[in-house]
Protein backbone atom coordinates (compact mmCIF):
# COMPACT_ATOMS: atom_id res chain seq x y z
CA UNK A 1 0.00 0.00 0.00
CA UNK A 2 1.33 3.43 -0.94
CA UNK A 3 1.70 6.01 1.84
CA UNK A 4 0.23 9.48 1.30
CA UNK A 5 2.67 12.26 0.57
CA UNK A 6 0.24 14.99 1.61
CA UNK A 7 -2.37 15.00 4.32
CA UNK A 8 -6.03 14.58 3.56
CA UNK A 9 -7.98 17.55 4.89
CA UNK A 10 -11.51 18.07 6.17
CA UNK A 11 -12.59 21.70 6.42
CA UNK A 12 -14.83 22.89 9.21
CA UNK A 13 -18.21 24.37 8.37
CA UNK A 14 -16.83 27.84 9.18
CA UNK A 15 -14.21 27.63 6.38
CA UNK A 16 -15.08 28.85 2.90
CA UNK A 17 -15.37 26.14 0.22
CA UNK A 18 -13.21 28.45 -1.93
CA UNK A 19 -10.28 27.36 0.24
CA UNK A 20 -11.16 23.72 -0.41
CA UNK A 21 -11.24 24.29 -4.16
CA UNK A 22 -7.85 25.99 -4.02
CA UNK A 23 -6.40 23.03 -2.10
CA UNK A 24 -7.84 20.62 -4.66
CA UNK A 25 -6.21 22.59 -7.46
CA UNK A 26 -2.92 21.71 -5.72
CA UNK A 27 -3.85 17.99 -5.68
CA UNK A 28 -4.92 17.76 -2.04
CA UNK A 29 -7.63 15.33 -0.94
CA UNK A 30 -10.02 17.79 0.70
CA UNK A 31 -13.71 17.78 1.59
CA UNK A 32 -16.07 20.08 3.46
CA UNK A 33 -19.49 19.69 5.13
CA UNK A 34 -21.66 21.43 2.52
CA UNK A 35 -20.48 19.15 -0.29
CA UNK A 36 -20.99 15.89 1.59
CA UNK A 37 -24.22 16.65 3.48
CA UNK A 38 -22.75 17.23 6.95
CA UNK A 39 -23.92 20.80 7.63
CA UNK A 40 -25.24 21.66 11.08
CA UNK A 41 -23.45 18.94 13.03
CA UNK A 42 -21.64 19.67 16.28
CA UNK A 43 -17.92 20.38 16.35
CA UNK A 44 -17.37 17.03 18.04
CA UNK A 45 -19.34 15.21 15.34
CA UNK A 46 -17.32 16.97 12.62
CA UNK A 47 -14.02 16.04 14.27
CA UNK A 48 -15.20 12.46 14.79
CA UNK A 49 -15.95 12.26 11.06
CA UNK A 50 -12.47 13.59 10.22
CA UNK A 51 -10.91 10.96 12.50
CA UNK A 52 -12.98 8.18 10.93
CA UNK A 53 -11.85 9.35 7.46
CA UNK A 54 -8.22 9.76 8.67
CA UNK A 55 -8.19 13.43 7.70
CA UNK A 56 -6.62 16.43 9.38
CA UNK A 57 -9.14 19.06 10.40
CA UNK A 58 -8.87 22.76 9.47
CA UNK A 59 -10.95 25.38 11.29
CA UNK A 60 -11.12 29.04 12.27
CA UNK A 61 -12.86 28.02 15.53
CA UNK A 62 -9.92 28.12 17.93
CA UNK A 63 -11.68 28.03 21.30
CA UNK A 64 -13.82 24.95 20.70
CA UNK A 65 -11.15 22.95 18.88
CA UNK A 66 -8.46 23.65 21.46
CA UNK A 67 -10.92 22.23 24.00
CA UNK A 68 -11.67 19.21 21.79
CA UNK A 69 -7.94 18.61 21.27
CA UNK A 70 -7.37 18.72 25.04
CA UNK A 71 -10.23 16.23 25.51
CA UNK A 72 -8.63 13.86 23.00
CA UNK A 73 -5.29 14.13 24.81
CA UNK A 74 -6.80 13.54 28.25
CA UNK A 75 -8.77 10.53 26.95
CA UNK A 76 -5.73 9.21 25.05
CA UNK A 77 -7.69 9.29 21.80
CA UNK A 78 -6.04 9.84 18.43
CA UNK A 79 -6.94 12.40 15.79
CA UNK A 80 -5.08 13.17 12.58
CA UNK A 81 -4.29 16.76 13.37
CA UNK A 82 -6.20 19.95 14.04
CA UNK A 83 -5.01 23.01 12.16
CA UNK A 84 -6.18 26.40 13.35
CA UNK A 85 -6.14 29.39 11.04
CA UNK A 86 -7.19 32.99 11.57
CA UNK A 87 -10.22 34.08 9.61
CA UNK A 88 -9.26 36.64 6.99
CA UNK A 89 -11.24 38.68 4.49
CA UNK A 90 -9.20 37.19 1.68
CA UNK A 91 -9.75 33.42 1.31
CA UNK A 92 -6.75 33.25 -1.02
CA UNK A 93 -4.49 34.44 1.81
CA UNK A 94 -5.87 31.73 4.12
CA UNK A 95 -5.33 29.14 1.39
CA UNK A 96 -1.79 30.39 0.72
CA UNK A 97 -0.84 30.05 4.40
CA UNK A 98 -2.46 26.64 4.69
CA UNK A 99 -0.81 25.36 1.51
CA UNK A 100 2.61 26.52 2.67
CA UNK A 101 2.11 24.58 5.91
CA UNK A 102 0.66 21.46 4.27
CA UNK A 103 3.54 21.16 1.83
CA UNK A 104 6.03 21.07 4.71
CA UNK A 105 4.34 18.51 6.97
CA UNK A 106 4.00 14.76 6.40
CA UNK A 107 0.71 13.12 7.40
CA UNK A 108 2.22 11.10 10.28
CA UNK A 109 3.70 14.22 11.85
CA UNK A 110 0.21 15.56 12.56
CA UNK A 111 -1.12 12.63 14.58
CA UNK A 112 -2.89 14.16 17.60
CA UNK A 113 -1.17 17.50 17.01
CA UNK A 114 -2.64 21.00 17.21
CA UNK A 115 -0.99 23.53 14.89
CA UNK A 116 -1.54 27.15 13.92
CA UNK A 117 -1.14 28.60 10.41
Amino acid sequence: MMERVYMAIYLDEDVSPVIGRILRSHSFDVSWPSEIGRLGLTDEEQLTYAVREKKSFFTHNKVDFIRLHQNYISQRKKHYGIILGARRQNNYEVARRLLRFLKLVNPGEMDTQLRYV
